[in-house]
């Protein structure tokens, strides 16, 4: 699975959602979704903070962005 599809997952939006919200906000981010990388990830959290703050509140947003940033992190 692509790492962007693995945040797409991670989100815990619908995925017909999630796919557009993730890949705009990445772009926004200054990142190429089809290329992402994690360090490409770990840059674009505050991009995607921002969109997902639209659809999730509290502790759902905070759930989702702790999935997302644990993608992000080196699994070396």
């Amino acid at each position: 699975m692509a790492l962007v599809d693995e945040v797409v997952k991670a989100t815990g939006l619908s995925h017909v959602i999630a796919d557009d919200v993730v890949r705009r906000a990445l772009v926004r981010g200054g990142v190429d979704p089809v290329a992402l990388t994690r360090p490409d990830l770990a840059r674009a959290i505050p991009s995607l903070r921002k969109a997902l703050g639209l659809f999730l509140r509290g502790t759902e947003l905070d759930r989702a962005l702790v999935r997302v940033e644990h993608l992000a992190r080196d699994r070396s």
